[in-house]
């Protein structure tokens, strides 16, 4: 039979409780310095930036708008980006090829139009469309601009 006043003792030892509690505390401090390297989340209040407040993303820059261009005509393709009264140079895109462009949010405002100047030929002003950070937008340029009655 076993003696139960024996193990209580052991149990509740001053060097046992010690043990046991310094133990704990590094598994507490531990812990602690693994969450305070973990990344906060997005800030409350809406100090975001202007991104979504919905994304789950906690990035304060906003995303770029892509630019998505097929260009069907014989003729190269510079594309500058309209927004809020100002002109910004987007990129150029070769003859009879497509190419995907990035127009930084940072500089937009919400309505986005779209210039297409051919390199030897006229040059056209998209309508305008209302674009957000991180969306995509495809523009085809036609052969020929003069049939096209998008361009104004």
């Amino acid at each position: 039979m076993k003696d139960l006043s024996l193990d209580f003792e052991k149990r509740y030892d001053t060097a046992h409780i010690i043990n046991t509690f310094t133990g704990s505390v590094w598994a507490v401090v531990l812990l602690l310095g693994l969450t305070s390297c973990t990344p906060m989340g997005r800030p409350i209040g809406g100090t975001g930036g202007g991104s979504d407040p919905f994304s789950g993303r906690s990035s304060a820059e906003p995303q770029d708008i892509e630019l998505i261009v097929e260009n069907l005509n014989f003729n190269d393709a510079r594309l500058y980006a309209i927004s809020g009264g100002s002109r910004r140079r987007v990129g150029q895109v070769s003859a009879l090829s497509s190419q995907t462009l990035k127009i930084p949010w940072s500089l937009m405002t919400d309505r986005l139009r779209i210039e297409v100047d051919l390199v030897t030929g006229p040059s056209c002003v998209t309508p305008e469309v209302m674009a957000d950070p991180g969306e995509r937008i495809y523009l085809q340029i036609a052969s020929r601009f003069d049939g096209s009655g998008l361009c104004r």
